[in-house]
């Protein structure tokens, strides 16, 4: 059965074909054995490699134990090595985090060098349950649930699979595979010792769980595979998602319809989050649920900042429809941007007035009889149609103040803050301090992309119109 299972696995599902080259994950336990027997009667070119972690008294026995086995077989094989426990106190993580970093850096380091088509590592079915139940233990999402892949990639390859073609067999399937064919393996004298997590599961509460349930185990396997189904549902919808709302990426940066964003279920936003982090933004390990939620409340607006540093390489910003995920908020400013180059600018009188480099703001008088039929149905704000004869002093291009305040149309005269109108419009921050205000007599009478002021607004005691008209060079 298992032959059988394997078989199908790797040349079924995945195409292997038997002169192509594997990496062989191999540990000497009963799981590596059984699994490199079955390679070797299927015809695969196994490259056994063997990563010692340093860790354990015995581990010249196992290391004799695999290079006895590599002849054998007539195999290749690789041993490499790291001192785990200075590693993980050096980086501050986990001693089984930091073994696994190492041990998959070392096996597709092998892989790459031989040209293999794959990584095979020899994980079982008890394996899935306890990866599973930590992951529940520690506080996951649907994507920890459901457990190891049976084929996935890494971090250490884009084009080089990590298989399990096991993972799907339990631990009693593998002994009796060993004992059926008379195989010798290795005991691994750590896999007592409780102090480290999945030791302790597999130990103790796993046992504790099955006084509860004596299938346990197979309820937790089951549940991994239904949630499988789920999860790649929700996964097509991310990726719909992803086409819909994103509207401008590059590394360190990413664009989004806010509006767009918000029409999704909060599980496919999440998902959405969670893959623009992981494609354009190196987060290493400070992605978390946390800082995923407090993203997705900043874009749909949920919380009342609409600019938000989360991390040192991570800023997120809400502007009107549009929502941004950049390093630096920089990154948002275009190069051809509009912003008020010199302060206390005199706007010519019927001619044209440069803003900056890139932008000019053009002034002409017309009588009313020439734009009568065009000023009301004016769509475009950066053109505004001023009663000309209300103004009684030349114009200015100024910039924001603290304090400053803004009559526009709409409110019957009364003014506000600017600062308060521009929030009214969500209008961007970043963008305020630079923006050119239009003044006159100490008034300002327009803000290129908003309406104009109440005062200047053309009336039927209009004669002449003053045309104001803010475009690129």
């Amino acid at each position: 059965m298992l032959i059988n299972e394997v078989t199908k696995i790797l040349k079924g599902s995945y195409g292997l074909m038997p002169d192509d080259q594997i990496v062989l994950g191999f540990s000497g336990g009963a799981d590596s054995v059984c699994l490199l027997e079955i390679l070797s009667r299927i015809g695969f070119q196994v490259r056994i490699a063997y990563f010692n972690h340093q860790l354990r008294a015995a581990v010249e026995k196992e290391i004799q134990f695999v290079k006895n086995t590599a002849n054998r077989y007539a195999l290749d094989f690789t041993i490499g090595t790291e001192n785990i426990l200075s590693l993980a106190k050096n980086k501050g993580r986990g001693i089984e985090e930091t073994a696994r970093f190492y041990r998959y850096q070392f096996l597709f380091d092998i892989a790459k060098e031989s040209n293999a088509k794959a990584v095979i590592v020899a994980h079982h079915a008890d394996d899935q349950v306890e990866t599973i139940l930590m992951n529940l233990i520690r506080g996951t999402g649907l994507n920890g649930l459901i457990g190891m892949d049976m084929v996935s990639f890494s971090e250490f390859s884009t084009s080089i699979p990590i298989i399990r073609p096991i993972l799907n067999s339990w631990k009693i399937e593998i002994l009796d595979f060993c004992k059926e064919n008379r195989l010798s393996f290795m005991i691994d004298e750590t896999n007592e010792d409780e102090e480290f997590t999945r030791n302790s599961l597999r130990g103790s509460l796993i046992p504790m769980l099955e006084k509860y349930n004596p299938n346990i185990k197979q309820g937790l396997f089951r549940m991994g595979m239904i949630l499988r189904d789920e999860y790649d549902f929700l996964t097509k919808c991310a990726d719909n998602a992803v086409d819909n709302v994103v509207q401008r990426s590059r590394q360190g940066f990413v664009e989004m319809d806010a509006l767009e964003f918000g029409k999704y279920a909060v599980s496919v936003q999440r998902n959405v989050i969670d893959r623009l982090l992981d494609t354009y933004f190196n987060l290493e390990n400070t992605k978390s649920f946390n800082l995923i939620e407090n993203i997705r409340k900043v874009l749909i607006g949920e919380v009342n900042s609409n600019y938000s540093k989360l991390l040192d390489g991570l800023q997120v910003v809400l502007e009107k429809n549009s929502g941004y995920l950049c390093v630096d908020i920089h990154d948002l400013e275009e190069e051809d941007e509009l912003f008020l180059q010199n302060e206390n600018t005199r706007v010519v009188n019927q001619g044209v007035t440069a803003i900056n480099d890139t932008w000019r703001i053009t002034s002409e008088v017309l009588p009313i009889d020439q734009v009568k039929n065009i000023f009301g149905k004016n769509e475009n704000m950066y053109i505004a149609y001023l009663d000309a004869n209300s103004l009684r002093d030349h114009l200015e291009l100024r910039k924001w103040k603290e304090g400053i305040r803004y009559a526009p149309l709409g409110l019957s005269g009364h003014s506000m803050k600017l600062s308060d109108f521009w929030i009214n419009k969500g209008f961007p921050k970043r963008k305020r301090a630079n923006w050119p205000l239009v003044i006159s007599s100490e008034e300002i009478i327009w803000i290129p992309g908003f309406q104009p002021a109440y005062s200047v607004r053309i009336t039927r005691r209009t004669k002449n119109v003053l045309k104001l008209s803010v475009d690129r060079i």
